[in-house]
């Protein structure tokens, strides 16, 4: 459950209740929506890579082959994992910005200039990660409490309960969902590491309780505390979920919004050296990484930057981005497992010579048509209520199930063109066992 306790699901819940225009419950109706389906599919993921013992490297294999699954993992590991850094780096400076009154930019750029320094030292920030972040857990809970004691309901009546505000809730609901699925790619890394004994079955249930619980918690504070505060043209998200806590809660919040970033940026800047490194430069290997590691931080600091120029519109953006991304993969995954449910993969997950080019085709159809829909918001005309927030949800929710539909009826096919060259059914049969036989390239 940690590590989804951070700032990102609050400020999840202050954009949808100060730039959508909805009521409390139905932001609270979205996001649970949103967040259960999440959730769902997040525990699907974790009782699959008990059951098999892989993490996701290795699963999506059977879906899109060992190159297509370098390919995609790679892509969204970069989307997802630098994202989040430039996040982090930007939460981490804006509460240190609300906590001093100090200059955004500024404060940026300190952030970034300590988690590289320390990225250097041989801490263990994951160990230091173990114990800050029940600390920061309890913190936030306590300023959600003082959030529900606050609100008044009726201060804010939203959307009316007609068609458009029942698409208000749809698409609060789908940016809730984009955010609970940046996990998907990550749900069977430590699941494939359970003891033997582990229930599959069980350590989903758990593992979707422990993502839903946190993050409807959070998003909720956050939503909460959008209609307590009333401020729609904030520019410091920190400050507004801080703004009407006691001064002695408040600072303590910030400084654990300014510590609890900075030591996830650390960690990630820490693993990333096996990723960013140029070895072709002629550099020591030391110092390889150093420039790997250096260039993340420049970056980091000039996107967060530039992100600081409409910052709830880049930070909604970024969480539309991962729901584009990962949707249509994870529904392939999905779909993959399901087909393949009565079939043992095993020998799959480790055969170099296997290509499913039919997975990488089918989520690079989501991902296409996601963005088209994405795109026509271009030509709107005040069709659809919400501008582009609606355009993205829609798009993203087409090219979740598209990619499903894509790649459901295409593997159907394979598996049927390669059972009749086995021998093993008649191709007039209308109804085909569906035992796999590896397409090999």
């Amino acid at each position: 459950m940690t590590p989804h306790i951070e700032f990102g699901a609050i400020w999840i819940g202050l954009i949808v209740v100060y730039f959508m225009d909805v009521s409390l419950l139905q932001a609270l109706i979205g996001l649970f929506l949103g967040t259960a389906f999440g959730a769902f599919t997040h525990g699907v993921l974790t009782a699959t890579g008990v059951r098999l013992r892989v993490p996701q490297l290795e699963l999506g294999r059977t879906a899109f082959g060992k190159k297509g699954n370098l390919i995609v993992t790679t892509v969204m590991s970069v989307i997802s994992a630098y994202g989040w850094f430039i996040v982090n780096s930007l939460v981490a400076a804006l509460a240190i910005a609300a906590l001093f009154d100090f200059s955004t930019v500024w404060a940026l750029l300190i952030v970034v200039v300590v988690q590289f320094v320390l990225a250097q030292t041989g801490i263990s920030y994951r160990a230091i990660k173990r114990y800050l972040y029940p600390a920061v857990s309890v913190l936030l809970v306590i300023a959600g409490v003082f959030a529900f004691v606050e609100v008044d309901p009726a201060t804010d009546p939203g959307s009316p309960w007609d068609i458009n505000g029942l698409i208000a809730i749809v698409v609060v609901a789908c940016i809730a969902w984009a955010y609970s699925i940046g996990w998907s790619p990550y749900a069977t890394d430590y699941s494939a590491v359970h003891p033997k004994a582990s229930s599959a079955k069980r350590s989903g249930v758990f593992a979707a309780l422990g993502l839903f619980a946190a993050t409807m918690f959070l998003m909720s504070v956050g939503a909460v505390a959008g209609v307590v505060v009333g401020d729609k043209s904030t520019d410091n998200p920190t400050a507004d979920f801080t703004s009407f806590l006691p001064e002695w809660l408040k600072v303590l919040v910030l400084i654990g919004l300014i510590v609890s970033p900075i030591a996830g940026s650390i960690v990630t800047l820490k693993s990333a050296r096996n990723v960013f490194r140029f070895p072709k430069l002629g550099l020591s290997p030391q110092a390889s990484v150093l420039a790997g590691q250096l260039v993340m931080t420049v970056l980091a600091f000039f996107l967060g930057w530039a992100a600081l120029g409409d910052l709830a519109a880049n930070y909604e953006g970024f969480v539309m981005v991962l729901g584009v991304w990962i949707g249509p993969w994870l529904n392939v995954i999905l779909v993959d497992q399901y087909i393949k449910r009565k079939t043992d993969v095993t020998s799959l997950l480790y055969a170099d010579g296997l290509s499913v080019k039919w997975g990488l085709f089918s989520a690079a159809f989501g991902i296409v048509a996601s963005v088209l829909l994405w795109a026509l918001q271009v030509f709107d005309r005040g069709f659809l209520p919400h501008g582009g927030l609606a355009y993205a949800a829609l798009g993203m929710l087409v090219g979740f199930y598209l990619a499903a539909i894509v790649y459901g009826a295409g593997l159907k096919r394979v598996i049927k063109e390669h059972e009749i060259e086995a021998g093993q059914i008649d191709p007039h049969h209308k109804k085909p066992h569906l035992h796999l036989i590896p397409h090999r390239s």
